[in-house]
This record gives C-alpha cells, sequence and structure tokens, in this order.
C-alpha cells in the first residue's frame, strides 16, 4: 500500500466518519443509505464529488443519453429510501431478446407481476437522489448527517494519522474519516492511490447511444444480437414515446454509425431490427431526438 507524507499540513483538515469519493450513482446511493439508517444516526458523512448536481428544482423535458434499466427489488429499495418517482421512469413489461434464428421473451405477465422493470435516466435518478438527501439535512435526520464537497481529489493519505485516512483535495484541504469510501468509477484516485489491483480486458467494442422517437409507443425492452459486431438495444423511456438506443459494435463501425446523418442513422437502425424470426419487431424509429 503506497505511503507518502503530505506536503499540505497546514492547510485546514475537517473529521468525518465516513468520507464517500465520487458522488454518482453509487456514492449517492451508499450517502442517502447511511442518511436514512437509524443505525448510523450518529455518523458524519461527507460525499465529495467535482459535478454536484444543483440544489434546485429541475424540469426533465428532454431526455438524456445515459439510462439504467431498474429491477422491481431495486425500485422497492429506492421508494425505501425516499429517492424514487415511478413519473420519472418508464416500465415495461416485457423483453424480447434475439438474434436471425432464436430468440426468447420474458413477460411479467407469466410470473403475475406488473412489471418487469423500469428504465431511467441516470441524470433524473442522480438529481432525484441529492434531492432527498438535502431533505433529510433540512428536516427530518434519521441517519448519518451528510455535508456535499464540490471539489476533486488528488491524493489519498494513509500515514500521517494511523487511526483515519485522509483525502487530499485539488486545492490542498484535507477531509479525514475512519473509512473511505471509493466510488469514483472506472479512473478511481482511490483505487490507485490504495493501490488496489484489477484487471480489464479490451472486448474492442464501443458503445453508440442515441434517442429516437417512434412511430407507436413501446413499453417492451428489445435486444438484438447482429452477429460478430455485437447487439443492439432499444429502451423505452418518457412513457414510452422515445427509444433509448445503445448499440454495441466494433470501433469502425461504430465511427461510421456517429458519422452519419439522422436519416442515415435510423435507416441502419430500422434495418438492424428488421430480419426476425418470430414475425416480431419493435416500433419503426422515425426520428432521432436531441
Amino acid at each position: 500500500m503506497k505511503r507518502f507524507l503530505s506536503t499540505s499540513s497546514g492547510l485546514s483538515t475537517k473529521s468525518f466518519d465516513v468520507v464517500i469519493a465520487g458522488g454518482g450513482l453509487v456514492g449517492a446511493s451508499v450517502a442517502l443509505g447511511l442518511a436514512t439508517d437509524k443505525l448510523a444516526a450518529p455518523l458524519s458523512v461527507a460525499i465529495v464529488d467535482t459535478s454536484l448536481p444543483p440544489a434546485k428544482e429541475e424540469v426533465y423535458d428532454k431526455p438524456t443519453l445515459r439510462t439504467s434499466t431498474i429491477s422491481l427489488k431495486s425500485r422497492k429499495w429506492m421508494q425505501g429510501l425516499g429517492a424514487w418517482k415511478d413519473r420519472h421512469a418508464t416500465a415495461f413489461g416485457d423483453m424480447f431478446v434475439y438474434d436471425k434464428n432464436q430468440g426468447i421473451t420474458f413477460d411479467a405477465k407469466q410470473d403475475e407481476l406488473e412489471h418487469l422493470g423500469y428504465v431511467v435516466e441516470n441524470e433524473i435518478l442522480r438529481n432525484e437522489m441529492y434531492k432527498r438527501l438535502r431533505e433529510l439535512g433540512g428536516k427530518e435526520i434519521t441517519g448519518a448527517t451528510v455535508t456535499e464537497i464540490d471539489a476533486g481529489i488528488s491524493e489519498v493519505d494513509y500515514i500521517s494519522d494511523p487511526k483515519h485516512a485522509s483525502l487530499v483535495l485539488q486545492d490542498g484541504k484535507r477531509l479525514s474519516a475512519q473509512l473511505i469510501v471509493g466510488a469514483e468509477g472506472a479512473n478511481s484516485v482511490t483505487r490507485r492511490e490504495s493501490e488496489i489491483g484489477y484487471w480489464r480486458h479490451d472486448y474492442r467494442q464501443r458503445a453508440v447511444v442515441a434517442n429516437v422517437k417512434t412511430r407507436d409507443h413501446s413499453f417492451t425492452a428489445w435486444q438484438r444480437f447482429l452477429g460478430k459486431s455485437g447487439p443492439v438495444a432499444m429502451l423505452p423511456i418518457k412513457g414510452g414515446s422515445i427509444s433509448n438506443v445503445v448499440w454495441s459494435t466494433t470501433p469502425a463501425e461504430a465511427k461510421a454509425l456517429t458519422a452519419m446523418s439522422d436519416g442515415e442513422f435510423l435507416k441502419e437502425l430500422n434495418l438492424a431490427f428488421e430480419e426476425d424470426w418470430d414475425g416480431r419487431v419493435p416500433p419503426l424509429a422515425v426520428e432521432v431526438v436531441l
């Protein structure tokens, strides 16, 4: 494990029980879990990120490109945290996965379920988590007290205090804690500074994402496997009137797809789903939504 002496000892240090490095969906979930847990009530928590959501009411009229598919159990958990609103997500009742020779359908009705899951835009879900965190901080603290810190992280110091670790921020300030949660994603400074090993594999694929308006509303999640190049998926958002496209393919084809005009891309997308084995195809994509 890396050890070093900090050169910023003269700057102020703030102490917390837990510091969460990274305020994306994972980091925000950890903070919200602590903030709503009665056993965590004595804890002080800091969540650190360079782009925290603004403290204002957002209007979600335009679709964004990054989405998550949420299971029923995950939805129930987020409802318990107070960060979930059904109106921000689109439920799907079935999922159809296929290639040109075979396929499989997952249907909620077969298991006597109302839905299989939900598709929600990451930005909306993250904003709702922070909205709930701020509500808890100002009114009804049932768990840990969470402080938001808008800053970048440069180092992790394990040696200056044997009982605490410290995050050294890019401005030289320190955050000391008994527990540091590394949730910054693929380029985690916490993981790098802690020398936590990992391995990576290049699948030689790239994901092209887009939002398209369809001729008819859809409440089905579609996934078509296109041989060696990879799968393409269409996931319903915005009440089923728009589909979020995630097209995994080779780097060369991804470059070609992103260079196409809207009309050319729509043609390729509809062709990708055209050939099937059971007569089922998703609604025709008619417009790229910016």
